[in-house]
């Protein structure tokens, strides 16, 4: 199956001058969680109302150009499950589809999970058969800012809200967190700071409550839960998203939320049945990192497979790339990593900066993606061109 199957054109078009307030709007008239940026005719990236909440950047007058989010272009006849690993690895949701540099379209994630019946490799898996992450409980009683920092930290956009007994009473979205915040008659100032990466707003009126302290109970949606067992098979969750334009399924067991099945889970699953075929990359102390489990390894290992790959499209006939793994910091059980990638070229060596991070995945996205721009400045006259994950 190929993107072009998917392709769709019906999707928000801004300019980079364009404001905030400006883009809200077209995002509520279209029923939209993305745009994609122009400077005239040339596409910059897209913006998302995930970016929007995150940033700190959240005066009405701001212009957009400061939220634009650089993601991976795709071709009609790119394979889906490329399209799934991509959207997997890079966190986005939607993808620009390029045809002989033109936009053709876009390729949203719910499309491309809605393929999962189709593909005979996860026809009759079960969420049992997948990895999935344990759900992150609210209770009514506690204060948005908490729902927040869950967003951003696990990557999710719903959560399910419990009552004092731990039985299942909502869901709280980000969506609905979003539409509030815009729909408020209220100033912000472009002094606004966020905490730990967050947002703080500090030009609320004073008969307005700032937002991180409102209460989870103001925006739980009951009617909004949907809910599955470990036996589910992956097909019907996928439709369950899809149809009911939701990220996440929640598993349940006698009415209190055990896990979650997200949209980045199912993109996961497709992305796995495809076998990646390491070549030409030679890894330095990796298997030094004694407190990596084996799953870790195999994992991190996958994943340089995943960026080696787009390398071989930005320089056809690579010779090999160079990984070098290194710890370097400890905090309790925590450790910081460094890594550094070189790749070797028939006629030159493109080395990166050694990036850093306390997580392993992060370091390594961090250093392909420094060493990414390198090849694309050296080898392509357009900079911008498939500018690496951002």
């Amino acid at each position: 199956m190929k993107a072009k199957e998917v392709m769709r054109k019906d999707f928000v078009k801004v300019d980079r001058s364009q404001t905030i307030s400006k883009l809200i709007g077209k995002l509520k008239i279209k029923k939209q969680d993305s745009a994609l940026v122009f400077d005239n005719k040339k596409l910059l990236g897209i913006v998302t109302k995930r970016g929007m909440l995150k940033s700190k950047l959240l005066s009405d007058s701001e212009q957009i150009k400061n939220l634009i989010w650089h993601v991976p272009h795709i071709d009609p006849d790119t394979d889906i499950i490329d399209v799934a690993t991509l959207m997997f690895h890079s966190g986005a949701r939607i993808l620009p589809v390029m045809q002989k540099d033109k936009l053709a379209g876009v390729v949203k994630s719910s499309d491309v999970v809605g393929l999962i019946p189709k593909i005979k490799e996860l026809k009759g898996m079960k969420i049992s058969d997948i990895r999935h992450p344990r759900a992150k409980k609210i209770k009514e009683s506690d204060r948005l800012g908490k729902v927040i920092e869950i967003f951003f930290e696990e990557d999710i956009s719903r959560l399910p809200v419990v009552d004092a007994s731990s039985k299942l009473v909502g869901m709280v979205s980000l969506i609905d967190i979003m539409e509030y915040y815009f729909s408020q008659p209220i100033s912000r100032d472009k002094g606004s700071k966020p905490i730990q990466g967050h947002l703080q707003t500090k030009a609320y009126k004073p008969n307005n409550p700032n937002l991180m302290d409102l209460p989870v109970k103001d925006f739980v949606r009951r009617p909004d839960v949907f809910t599955a067992d470990e036996s589910t098979t992956l097909a019907r969750a996928a439709k369950t998203m899809v149809k009911n334009r939701i990220s996440s399924v929640v598993i349940s067991k006698m009415d209190e939320p055990k896990s979650m099945v997200t949209k980045r889970d199912l993109l996961e699953a497709m992305m796995n049945t495809k076998k990646q075929v390491i070549k030409n990359i030679q890894m330095v102390g990796l298997n030094e990192l004694e407190e990596l489990t084996p799953q870790m390894k195999a994992y991190v290992t996958k994943l340089c497979a995943f960026y080696a790959e787009k390398i071989a499209f930005l320089i056809s006939g690579y010779n090999t790339i160079h990984v070098h793994f290194k710890k370097y910091k400890k905090a309790g059980t925590s450790h910081k990593y460094s890594i550094n990638v070189k790749v070797e070229c028939p006629t030159s060596v493109i080395a990166g900066n050694r990036a850093s991070d306390w997580d392993i995945a992060r370091t390594v996205h961090k250093a392909f993606k420094d060493v990414e721009k390198r090849i694309i400045h050296r080898f392509h006259s357009d900079t911008t061109r498939d500018k690496p994950y951002e």
